[in-house]
């Protein structure tokens, strides 16, 4: 449990830097500490981070990122994920990666990419169990 996830499916091979690579120049929107967000042009997309609009995300920091495509879930999981200084946010499993989490959050529809590092935490729970 060295990435702090817990309950959830095995990764698929996949990193959040390929998750991301379709949505570079397109609009989505970062979510930082303070529950800052942050709207703008997806770049520089590498394995160290990205940029949205003028901000630099490093993958080693809290954040989730809102992608502009509606979301849906594949896998029969909910899904609690918290980071430090955003709160806590649920929903459905779309799909585990190697250093990430693709969610549906309870109150929307688009995608919501999760990372899984230092200041995270996710816990999967298989839907029905009571």
């Amino acid at each position: 449990m060295s990435r702090n996830i817990s309950g959830c499916p095995l990764p698929k091979p996949i990193t959040l830097t390929a998750r991301l690579a379709p949505f570079v120049g397109k609009i989505v929107t970062v979510v930082t500490p303070g529950l800052i967000r942050t709207t703008g042009v997806l770049s520089n997309n590498s394995a160290s981070g990205f940029t949205v609009g003028a901000l630099r995300v490093p993958f080693a920091t809290s954040f989730y990122i809102l992608l502009p495509v509606r979301g849906r879930p594949l896998l029969p999981f909910n899904v609690n994920a918290r980071a430090e200084d955003l709160g806590e946010i649920g929903g459905q499993l779309v799909q585990v990666g190697r250093n990430f989490v693709e969610l549906i959050q309870s109150r929307g529809s688009v995608s919501t990419l999760f990372p899984l590092n230092l200041f995270t935490e996710v816990h999967c729970e298989p839907m029905g169990d009571e």
